[in-house]
């Protein structure tokens, strides 16, 4: 028995001993097959070495790392995820267009993948970080260039269109609305350069579309006012729209200031009005006078006729003559009268 006893100790030794058996992942489940589980192990210590660079924010080693893990492991669900995390990388080097590339890419090729809705979401906070800055020691950011705005617009939108139940929902409809009112911010900035320089048309065509595809974020009022204006300077006023415009505002109760600018242009409105009608008045003047209608001319010559016989009948003594003197010229009225209709 003895015998037997160390020849079984000797043989579980020598299999504990065996190259690859010393230390065995079991991940749950039945056992990984044979000549797999190393290649999956490699890939999750590559992605692992990968994510302790990006805790300690080291983003080129981790960059490096994670395209070792997509390059050398492209069958293992590691390549994947760090397809998404060096999107995250290239964001935290400042490298925001490259990172709203990738970030966009992962989310089109993988919209299936649980990190899609995450690289979409933060395809518009790439693009927003990209856009020109509101330090106050630069010019406005509604001066510059609102391209990348545009793009952040556009990817928020279709986020929030692609994925209604995702937890970055709410960040992507605050950051939405931040967008929304930066570009309203410019298309109000460029309608006030078109009226220094009194190009009322274009004010009224920025004002218009800020109207029709930002209604309800805070700029109605201003944007009805300046409409109104811009209206009202046109070479043919369009006083009834303007009158409505102004309406529609101070029913709203606006701001001190946008209220005040309403009813000095509703004071102007009348004397607009007139303005607008002058020549057509002056036209009119200037026709040809037209000829009056046939009872009138009837009724003028009938006029004329009892008073030519008034003067040329005979003074008579009696009353019946008088009588019959003051019915002569009925017969032509009554004639005339006829005619006429």
């Amino acid at each position: 028995m003895t015998m037997k006893r160390q020849s079984l100790v000797f043989v579980v030794a020598a299999a504990l001993a065996a190259p690859g058996c010393a230390t065995i992942h079991w991940r749950g489940g039945a056992a990984p097959k044979a000549g797999t589980h190393t290649y999956r192990d490699k890939a999750h210590n590559a992605y692992q070495d990968a994510m302790n660079a990006m805790d300690a924010h080291d983003w080129k080693v981790a960059l490096t790392r994670l395209r070792n893990v997509k390059d050398h492991f492209p069958y293992s669900k590691y390549a994947a995820l760090a397809e998404v995390r060096i999107a995250d990388a290239l964001y935290g080097q400042d490298k925001f267009l490259e990172a709203a590339d990738a970030y966009a890419r992962f989310a089109k090729v993988r919209p299936g993948n649980p990190d899609a809705p995450y690289a979409a979401y933060r395809t518009g906070v790439a693009y927003m970080r990209q856009a020109p800055s509101t330090f106050f020691l630069f010019p406005p950011a509604y001066e510059k260039d609102l391209s990348d705005v545009r793009k952040a617009i556009a990817a928020l939108q279709d986020f929030l269109d692609s994925y209604p139940g995702s937890k970055y929902r709410p960040k992507a409809k605050a950051l939405l609305k931040t967008a929304q009112d930066r570009l309203i911010d410019h298309e109000m900035y460029v309608a006030h350069f078109y009226r220094r320089h009194r190009k009322w048309r274009g004010m009224a065509w920025r004002l218009e579309g800020v109207l029709k595809k930002y209604p309800g974020q805070g700029y109605d009022a201003r944007a009805k006012v300046g409409l109104a204006e811009a209206y009202l300077h046109y070479d043919k006023p369009r006083v009834a729209d303007a009158r409505k415009l102004l309406g529609e505002v101070l029913e709203d109760h606006p701001s001190p200031s946008v209220e005040a600018r309403a009813k000095a242009l509703e004071k102007d409105l009348p004397a607009v009005k007139t303005a607008a009608a002058t020549p057509a008045a002056k036209a009119d003047a200037k026709a040809p006078a037209t000829k009056a209608p046939a009872a009138q001319q009837a009724g003028t010559k009938a006029a004329a006729a009892k008073q030519a016989a008034t003067k040329a009948a005979p003074k008579a003594d009696g009353d019946a003559d008088a009588k019959g003197a003051d019915k002569a010229p009925s017969a032509p009225t009554a004639a005339a009268g006829a005619g006429g209709s």
